[in-house]
């Protein structure tokens, strides 16, 4: 049987598609998507944060910068430790970059995260367990809690807590979800949003487990 121009086309695509699976590798669960400006040594603590997850599901990271400063080069050692991509393009606003990361996602979840902030180790693994359980659920909400080091994380800790406890529901569910500089136009079966932003200085926000 002769193949049309349109059968042709669409066969073609199947094999780049094909190719793009082979040379990326498998599809992860997460694409964990951070935008920076100019906040490159805060960005260094939450990829090492990253590389010390455990039991974590498949993830990559895509670093995504909004028209700053040039990043250093030891940012390419991330790569030894997981999927990782670092996107530069022009000054546009959070919202633009995080969606120039979701352009690039290949995860069926996406996360987004701040620069200044660290996941604990069992993050991940924490997420993953409650999407698994809540099949019916399109976004969750890390815990957030800030670094009880000093004596304005622990403060920032107490208020995080007030905030979250007032927030939670009976059944687990989260009354308010923090769409800060949201990101639109994804189509991805799973929304995780999270937005740590302190406002304040030398207060970084650690991410755990999914309400």
């Amino acid at each position: 049987m002769r193949k049309t121009v349109s059968d042709q086309h669409q066969e073609r695509l199947t094999q780049a598609r094909d190719e793009a699976d082979r040379i990326e590798g498998p599809v992860p669960l997460v694409s964990i998507i951070i935008a920076v400006y100019n906040d490159w040594m805060q960005l260094d603590g939450c990829l090492q944060s990253l590389a010390q997850q455990t039991h974590a599901p498949s993830f990559e990271v895509i670093v995504v910068d909004d028209g700053g400063s040039a990043p250093p080069e030891s940012i390419d050692r991330w790569a030894n430790h997981y999927s990782f991509t670092l996107i530069r393009h022009p000054h546009a606003g959070i919202s633009a970059t995080r969606n120039r990361g979701i352009k690039s996602a290949r995860g069926t979840v996406l996360l987004f995260v701040d620069a200044d902030c660290r996941l604990r180790p069992d993050c991940l693994a924490a997420l993953a367990s409650a999407v698994e359980a809540s099949p019916r659920q399109n976004s969750f909400q890390l815990r957030l809690v800030g670094d009880c080091s000093g004596m304005v994380g622990r403060a920032e800790t107490l208020r995080l807590a007030t905030l979250q406890d007032q927030l939670l529901q009976p059944d687990g569910c989260i009354r308010y979800l923090d769409t800060a500089a949201l990101p639109f136009g994804a189509q991805r079966s799973i929304w995780i949003v999270v937005d740590a932003r302190s406002g304040r200085p030398g207060v970084k926000t650690l991410l755990c487990g999914a309400n």
